[in-house]
């Protein structure tokens, strides 16, 4: 007997809980195409989607890796994990995206599987100013990113970020050299922005969706 690939099983996870392609995508943040080569066989999926890919096919990391034996009894959970409804800003209205998020009758969302933190809203990258080829965070040109006003910013975090003087937000990802604080982007045709503290910080970004 022919041992089942990692595209067998993620297919009939899939299969047994009714789960469509865009919910793995949602699941785990990558893109449609990455997705669509999993289930076809033409690709395997790399180690940093293996953790939530195996939390939406409510499988252990072993499983989902090496096969054998699934165990479907009262110890694994085969609840489907909330999908959760997150309003979808412009980056103009995400400037002052408290008000936004009080306002009962916004119309344009997303949705995105599991737990999230409570005022999570998005935004859409209308640059590609965090777009890169080289290794380390690429955000494409056209993204959807997931923002949490209300996560601790640390150096390192990817932010939404309003600098002074303007009146859109950007995204950039936040170092902190010495005394300096820059706002920097992965594409080096964009200049970094000097910041004199932390106060203009939106929100830190956590999860990004894009299509192909």
């Amino acid at each position: 007997m022919n041992k089942q690939t990692i595209s067998e099983r993620i297919t009939q996870r899939m299969h047994a809980l009714n789960l469509k392609g865009k919910d793995l995508v949602n699941a785990t943040g990558a893109s449609k195409g990455s997705v669509s080569q999993w289930m076809n066989g033409g690709g395997a999926p790399s180690s940093r989607y293996i953790s939530s890919l195996a939390k939406i096919l409510k499988v252990n990391e072993n499983w989902l890796l090496n096969g054998g034996e699934l165990n479907t009894g009262d110890s694994l959970d085969l609840s489907l994990p909330p999908i959760k409804t997150v309003p979808l800003l412009s980056l103009q209205q995400a400037a002052s995206w408290s008000d936004y998020m009080k306002n009962s009758s916004i119309t344009s969302c997303v949705q995105l599987v599991g737990e999230i933190p409570a005022n999570t809203f998005a935004v859409v990258l209308e640059s590609d100013s965090m777009s890169t080829s080289g290794g380390g965070v690429s955000i494409p040109n056209g993204s959807t990113v997931f923002v949490d006003p209300d996560r601790t910013v640390q150096p390192g975090n990817i932010v939404l970020a309003l600098p002074k003087g303007t009146t859109t937000p950007v995204i950039r990802k936040l170092e902190i050299e010495g005394p300096d604080i820059l706002l920097v982007p992965t594409n080096p045709r964009y200049p970094s922005i000097m910041l004199d503290d932390l106060s203009c910080i939106l929100g830190v970004c956590f999860k990004i969706q894009q299509n192909i």
